[in-house]
This record gives structure tokens, C-alpha cells and sequence, in this order.
């Protein structure tokens, strides 16, 4: 079996075990794939992902987990760009109940992506980071990646349409990680700590989070930290920690917890999550 079809095996066992359907196809001594799923389980995988460059978009409520390239966790859209040594890399994840949709490329071969001047980009951009994650703008971009390609496009011309995502998709990771300040591009660095900013956001939504409290812990002063939060995730801290809040409430009522559990596990007293669950959607959370 060679490498193209070794690569193919490996990631449609990976779509398999989150339930999504499969297909992929060559580009640039490597391959693009897209898979989907509609609906489905809760689900948790270990893979092991091969050497090269690897960029993502996917849509999905999930968090991954790797020794080599860290944590994180996506409740929507969001892009990705790693480059896997030559071990390969172990990752574990849990893939919540609900809609997946992802669509990447993956190139194994240094010449291929020393000949192409998006791929040859984002591989120094990220200048042994290793690993990317971008959210925000960047992934309004890409938002018709996620649809299947139309079934109409059969064989060779469905590959082509393939290709032709894939190097759209290069193009926004490749813009996106520019540190360049005159395309109003973020730079990797700054992606990061926005991306500290809203981790440790999730991680405490049960507390009372201050402004100040969030700069301190991710060593950034509250002016600096409130606007490269609104560029990054185009909202304020503020509304980013109340629909996640209500989210989370919500999917906990949905799951058969009581107003005054649901409103404990996020922060609230019990009346004032009624009012604010009311007004962010608009009815009671007993209805």
C-alpha cells in the first residue's frame, strides 16, 4: 500500500470512530479529505496522526488533547494548522453529541511544500510553535467549506472541486497567521494569548470572572486584552462569557438538570439566571 493510501486508511478510521462519512482526495504529493456527520453520539477517539503539515476547518462542540501540541477546546468554528514530526503525534478526543464538519489537507513531503507558496508560509509562520489554533474572522471565511461537495461533481471533477477548497483554505490559514499589521491580520503570538484569555474563561465559568483577574493570569494588561479579544472572536469578553454561560445551561436543562442546578453550575443564583436566560432567549428556562 503507498503512502496516499496508507494516509486515506488512517483518517477514514479516524471519521469512523466519530460516525462522520468519509472522502478525501490527491493534492500536492498529499491529500484533502472532508467528512460529516449530521447528527450522533457523544464520542471519544485516539489517533495517531502522521508526519507533515496538517490544516483544518472544522464545526463541531469538541476538546482534543495532545502530549506534543497541548489542549483545546471548540464549541463552533474554528481552524487549525500543525506540523507533526516524524513520530507522529497521539491525540486524544471527545467529540460532543450533535452536527460534525470538518475538511482539511494534509502534506507529508518537504519538497511539496517547499514548491508551494502558501504551504512554504504557513510552515515558517509557525516557526517551530508546531501548532496553531485560529478562531474568529478567519473562520467566517471559510464557513462554505463545511457543506459536502454537491453530488453532481463526480470522479475526476470531484476531486477537482476538492483541490479547489483546499487552496482556499491555505490561502485564509496562510493570511491568518501573517504577522503583518497592515491587512489588520493577528499575529500566532497574539492568537495564542487570545486563545488563554478564552480557555481559562471556560474553565472557570462557574466564578465570578473580573477583567482584571483574567489579564493578570494570562500576564496581559486589561486594555490590551479586551480589544485583542474583540478582533479575535469579534466580541466582547463580556458577551463571550454570558453565551457561554447560557449555552451551558441550556445544554444542562436539556439534559434534565433543575433551574437552580443549572444555574449553580455556572454562577448564578437561581433568580437572576431566570431573568438572564430569559433575556438572552427569549423564555423561562422551566419551559
Amino acid at each position: 500500500m503507498d503512502q496516499h493510501a496508507q494516509t486515506s486508511a488512517q483518517f477514514e478510521r479516524l471519521a469512523a470512530g466519530t460516525g462522520c462519512s468519509y472522502e478525501d482526495a490527491p493534492f500536492q504529493s498529499g491529500l484533502v479529505w472532508h467528512s460529516v456527520r449530521e447528527a450522533g453520539e457523544s464520542t471519544e477517539t485516539q489517533s495517531v496522526l502522521p508526519k507533515g503539515l496538517h490544516i483544518g476547518f472544522g464545526v463541531a462542540d469538541m476538546c482534543t488533547n495532545s502530549q506534543r501540541f497541548g489542549r483545546f477546546e471548540t464549541h463552533g468554528p474554528v481552524l487549525t494548522a500543525l506540523y507533526v514530526p516524524e513520530d507522529g503525534a497521539q491525540f486524544e478526543t471527545q467529540v460532543k453529541a450533535g452536527t460534525v464538519c470538518s475538511f482539511g489537507l494534509h502534506i507529508a513531503n518537504p519538497e511539496a511544500i517547499a514548491a508551494d507558496a502558501c504551504l512554504q508560509k504557513i510552515s515558517s509562520l509557525l516557526n517551530g510553535e508546531r501548532m496553531a489554533v485560529i478562531d474568529g474572522r478567519a473562520t467566517r471565511q471559510l464557513d462554505q467549506l463545511r457543506t459536502p461537495v454537491d453530488p453532481w461533481f463526480q470522479g475526476d471533477a470531484r476531486g477537482l472541486m476538492l483541490q479547489a477548497r483546499a487552496l482556499e483554505l491555505t490561502a485564509v490559514v496562510a493570511q491568518a497567521l501573517d504577522t503583518s499589521e497592515v491587512d489588520g491580520s493577528v499575529s500566532l503570538r497574539d492568537l495564542k494569548r487570545a486563545n488563554n484569555v478564552r480557555d481559562l474563561i471556560d474553565a472557570n465559568l462557574c466564578d465570578r470572572i473580573r477583567l482584571d483577574w483574567l489579564a493578570d493570569q494570562c500576564a496581559i494588561d486589561t486594555r490590551s486584552m479586551t480589544r485583542l479579544f474583540r478582533r479575535v472572536y469579534s466580541e466582547s469578553i463580556g458577551d463571550y462569557i454570558l453565551r457561554r454561560r447560557m449555552l451551558c445551561a441550556d445544554q444542562l436543562l436539556a439534559q434534565g438538570a433543575s433551574v437552580k442546578m443549572a444555574a449553580a453550575q455556572i454562577g448564578y443564583n437561581p433568580n437572576a439566571f431566570s431573568t438572564a436566560y430569559r433575556r438572552y432567549f427569549g423564555y423561562s428556562p422551566r419551559r
